[in-house]
């Protein structure tokens, strides 16, 4: 997309339709509260419903049903789902002023790699012998790609990130900053005399297509085989995945959570911040895993939504959790019966 675009290509890019003018230059998305006339703003919740009026945006996309007659000064494209229409326009935007291509002159490239024209190794990343970068994708400054990584197209991986020898990382694949892919597994055998042997970490991570991992989450390497993030997977920052864990696809995972060795989650789970997972465990598919839980055992029914530690179907969770709220006022209340059934004990005795 080459900027700027006017109100009808934002239209045809949006497969919506016009009120108003379609003419207007626009640079820029921005939130209908600040929005000026260079910018295209949206609206999907009625929270900001009254900055319709006063908005300077250039135009403003909105949902079908809109009723956008009754705003006569103001510029709209009506699309099926303004949300998820406006975020494949952000997608757009951050594409045209991400693209970049060339090799920094401070970049150290082993001679055996292979580095697509089209790709971007920015200022003090290493890259090291038998790595593969593929089309269009980013490597930011003080990247370090080990021996023989892979990473494939239009992926991007952010400053300070480190990715160990023999990893595969797939296309559109974002790893945001300091993030690291394929340390050591947590791997250690107890010894006779109260030590710890390190057990060898040979494997390596696969990150398939559509992942994005957040900031400072960390992937361990498998012992043997490989420790796999499906495809579509989310991965919030400081999450914690341990060696031989596979993570199913299209999976959102909150931040601070951890994932024990050799454990597989199914695919399209919800798993909540903080939550924990013991070791070689199975999750079904489309599970919900509420926030700081702790899973410990398998899940085999499909789409049931879990809480808490010890972890409880929700329902079951939510009805304990009502319990313990009274708990206080119930041990007060047997504290007097008991206080009773002792006086009127003494009284019989008398």
């Amino acid at each position: 997309m080459k900027l700027p675009i006017n109100i009808k290509q934002l239209a045809t890019l949006l497969e919506g339709r016009i009120m108003g003018s379609e003419d207007g230059q626009l640079w820029a998305p921005e939130k209908i509260e600040l929005a000026q006339q260079q910018h295209v703003a949206f609206l999907a919740n009625d929270k900001y419903l009254p900055f319709v009026e006063t908005t300077k945006a250039g135009v403003i996309v909105v949902s079908e049903g809109f009723p956008v007659h009754n705003y006569p000064h103001q510029n709209f494209v009506i699309v099926d789902h303004a949300y998820a229409r406006f975020s494949a326009l952000l997608e757009a935007f951050q594409a045209t002023s991400n693209k970049k291509s060339g090799i920094h002159p401070q970049a150290i490239i082993d001679p055996s790699a292979e580095i697509h024209p089209s790709a971007f190794i920015g200022p003090g990343a290493v890259v090291e012998a038998g790595v593969v970068v593929g089309a269009e994708s980013v490597i930011e400054a003080l990247v370090w790609l080990g021996p023989q990584v892979i990473i494939g197209n239009q992926s991007t991986i952010f400053p300070g990130v480190k990715i160990y020898n023999q990893c595969i990382v797939g296309n559109e694949v974002i790893i945001h900053a300091n993030a690291v892919i394929g340390s050591d597994g947590f791997g250690f055998a107890p010894q006779s005399d109260g030590t710890y042997k390190k057990v060898p970490q040979t494997g390596n991570v696969v990150i398939e297509d559509r992942v994005e991992i957040g900031a400072n989450t960390v992937i361990d390497r498998a012992m043997m085989g490989s420790t796999r993030i499906e495809e579509g997977v989310k991965l919030d920052n400081l999450v914690q995945i341990a060696h031989n864990v596979v993570v199913g696809a299209n999976t959102v995972i909150a931040a601070q959570t951890g994932i024990s060795g050799s454990t597989t989650l199914g695919k399209n789970i919800v798993v909540g911040g903080q939550a924990g997972f013991g070791g070689h465990i199975h999750v079904a598919d489309k599970s919900t895993i509420g926030a700081q839980s702790g899973v410990n055992k398998n899940i085999t029914e499909v789409g049931k939504k879990w809480n808490g530690t010890p972890l409880l179907e929700y329902m079951e969770s939510m009805r304990a959790l009502s319990i313990l709220r009274k708990l206080p006022e119930l041990v007060k209340r047997l504290e007097k019966i008991e206080k009773n059934s002792k006086n009127n004990l003494k009284d019989e005795n008398q």
